[in-house]
């Protein structure tokens, strides 16, 4: 039995006394901060990965210029999206290197920003060119366009944009002024790596970038840097010059002697920048980290902006909507009551024991550059300069240091408020707020009142057509006629209202005597024609030539609607019964699809019909009620001629003639022959439907 695996598996083995918990890893922890110890303002991050691979480089055989250097410029050209990279031993000679490349001589001018490290400004000088210094952009603090755009002349060379606190400038504009004037364009992004200018890594926009690894950037290499192009020659020439510019290989050797294998030229003036494994190796490592070093500066960045949004007097970092901020530095300015109370805020810092910097100093400010730039004017840079303070940030910077921080600018800010200022401000708002009272009341003195409703206006001032006197002539007689007539009296309330005098009935006798398609002709002159009133089933008892003479209204029907029924009446009853027929037929007319399947009755049903209404008559009317109903909206044979039919003798039935269409009701007739015989059923028959069979 493996007793090492049993005792390892329930940890029951201690070494040295220690815990027997899992060793704890302490190379990503942040130094615990105590009452004597300082907040840095930068602090770089060290895993146990990095501390692995350096080791590993070590142990490698080779400390310089071996495979730890190579692996790390292809990982550095695929993250900024780059065919070549380069690297070599600072930020600084990443600069060199690419000013060597595009061939500065002297007199050659590189224009740059005054707000930014010195490392452009004196290599340009030390290769012999002129630097010319320009303002920033007061709102990216990068290169401003518009003052490069100033200064170009035929003699010069380049133009060195830069990345401040990771602001990328604007490199579109800038690639269209150069590719104007036909120069180069540089990057210095030591601030920079990791970030996006619309869209894209920094390090593809300009001809030649160029990046730094010092311990405060994103990613560390203990010191190092780096310079990204896509041109396959100035990659060629800037190898060459990281290594004294020793060419080594013989096919681009300049001598035509045959040369043995440790032969090598030196073709030009070139410098030591080499980069060694173990830099390499830390580098290597670290860039696998990069996305989340810049998730964590962000959110830092992001904890500050929501601390001090609303505190009075503090200007913020901004970021284009073009870009992507890595967050190097977190500057922020001071203004209002607070604008040139830098240095002492700089103090209570330290004193609370958080480290705070100022970048930059511009420039034209430095002894070296002075004289050349004391006639050229800075008002942006310098403005930024002389209130600017960079706060703390690293991606180890923990929650309670930021708040901390940000308690400790609040109280230095309120204990330097100055008052002298927020009193002038004070005395200038309220003398603001007079003078504009003043030009109001004046402006009310000046205006005419207003009156309500429509304006006045003056006949004078109106202007208007010129009439012809004809024409107004005969428009003011009627008016003129108008007025001469007495003004009626208004009625009063109290007085009660006339009524109408009740129409009168017209005699039976008038209207029987009157003819119905000739309507007075003064009644209808005076009112007009209305509508007849709706007609009952009942009065559907005239002709068509009446219905044409309803239609024009005579006087009669319009003054007495009440006596319609009467004059109904009357005619109806002086017709004739030949007359009276359409009007039962109108009232117990069939639906059109029965009179088809309707058959003429036999002599035979005829005979019957005969001999059951003389029973009917004699039969009691109880039970009626109902079937009424049916007889009256109804044409169909009464049930009683059905019933009388099961009661007669079979004798009579054998007589009847048949017919297949007759079938269903000889199956009734058998079924109701039963019921005749024990109780024979009353006949339901009205008078309406006896009238019918005797037709």
């Amino acid at each position: 039995m493996n007793h090492y695996r049993k005792k390892n598996y329930y940890r029951k083995r201690n070494f040295s006394n220690r815990n027997n918990r899992r060793y704890k890893d302490t190379y990503h922890q942040p130094k615990e901060q105590t009452t004597d110890s300082l907040t840095p303002h930068s602090l770089h991050t060290l895993t146990k990965g990095d501390v692995e691979a350096v080791v590993e480089s070590m142990l490698s055989g080779t400390l310089s210029q071996g495979k730890e250097l190579e692996r790390f410029e292809s990982l550095l050209a695929k993250l900024t999206h780059c065919h070549y990279a380069l690297a070599v031993n600072s930020g600084t000679a990443a600069i060199h290197t690419a000013l060597a490349a595009i061939g500065i001589e002297e007199g050659d001018e590189v224009i740059t920003s005054t707000l930014n490290f010195c490392a452009v400004a004196n290599m340009t000088r030390m290769m012999g060119g002129v630097p010319v210094l320009v303002d920033c952009d007061p709102e990216t603090l990068t290169l401003s366009v518009e003052e490069a755009g100033k200064v170009i002349t035929p003699r010069t060379k380049a133009i060195f944009a830069n990345n401040f606190a990771g602001q990328p400038s604007d490199m579109f504009a800038l690639r269209e002024l150069c590719d104007e004037h036909s120069i180069f364009l540089l990057e210095d992004a030591c601030h920079g790596l990791g970030g996006r200018y619309r869209g894209h890594y920094t390090g593809n926009q300009a001809d030649m970038t160029c990046f730094s690894f010092q311990p405060s950037k994103a990613i560390t290499s203990g010191e190092g840097g780096a310079v990204t192009t896509n041109d396959v020659d100035r990659f060629a020439f800037m190898k060459l010059f990281r290594h004294h510019g020793i060419q080594k290989d013989p096919d681009y050797f300049q001598s035509e002697d045959v040369h043995a294998g440790y032969h090598q030229e030196v073709q030009f003036q070139g410098m030591n920048y080499k980069m060694s494994e173990l830099q390499a190796a830390l580098g290597r490592n670290q860039l696998t980290r990069l996305d989340r070093h810049l998730e964590r500066r962000r959110a830092i960045a992001q904890v500050y902006q929501t601390n001090l949004a609303e505190v009075e007097g503090v200007i913020l970092p901004q970021s284009a909507e073009w870009a992507d901020h890595a967050f190097h530095l977190y500057p922020i300015q001071l203004t209002g009551p607070f604008f040139g109370k830098r240095d002492a805020i700089f103090d209570d810092f330290y004193s609370n024991g958080i480290a705070v910097q100022v970048h930059y100093v511009p420039i034209h400010l430095m002894p070296l550059y002075r004289e050349e730039n004391e006639e050229k004017n800075f008002p942006n840079a310098e403005t930024y300069y002389k209130n600017c303070i960079s706060l703390p940030i690293y991606p180890d910077l923990g929650i309670k240091e930021i708040d901390r921080i940000v308690d400790v600018l609040k109280k230095s800010l309120e204990s330097h408020k100055d008052v002298d200022f927020i009193q002038d401000m004070f005395k200038e708002e309220v003398e603001g707020q007079e003078d504009q009272l003043e030009v109001a009341e004046k402006a009310k003195e000046e205006t005419p009142t207003k009156t309500r409703g429509r304006k006045k206006t003056t006949p004078y001032r109106r202007r208007t057509r010129k009439k012809d006197p004809e024409v107004t002539e005969a428009a003011e007689e009627p008016k003129a006629a108008e007025e001469l007539k007495p003004a009626e009296e208004p009625k009063s309330e109290s007085e009660p209202q006339k009524k109408e005098k009740p129409v009168e009935p017209v005699p039976v006798e008038e209207v029987q005597a009157a003819d119905p398609l000739e309507p007075a002709a003064e009644e209808t002159e005076k009112k007009p024609k209305r509508r007849p009133p709706a007609r009952k089933n009942v009065t559907r008892t005239r002709k068509t030539k009446k219905k044409t003479a309803e239609k024009e209204e005579p006087a009669s029907e319009q003054k007495a609607p009440t006596e319609e029924k009467p004059q109904e009446e009357s005619v109806s009853a002086e017709k004739s019964p030949v007359e009276e027929a359409p009007a039962e037929e109108v009232k117990t007319k069939p639906a059109p699809k029965r009179k088809v399947t309707r058959k003429k009755p036999t002599k035979a049903a005829e005979k019957k019909a005969e001999d059951t209404t003389e029973e009917t008559v004699e039969k009691p009317k109880a039970k009626t009620t109902r079937k009424r109903k049916t007889a009256e909206t109804t044409t169909r044979k009464p049930r009683a001629t059905r019933a009388r039919k099961a009661a007669e003798p079979k004798e009579k039935k054998a007589e009847k003639p048949v017919e297949p269409t007759e079938e269903k009701p000889k199956k009734v007739t058998r079924t109701r022959k039963k019921k005749a015989k024990t109780e024979p059923t009353p006949a339901p028959e009205t008078p309406k439907a006896e009238e019918k069979q005797d037709e």
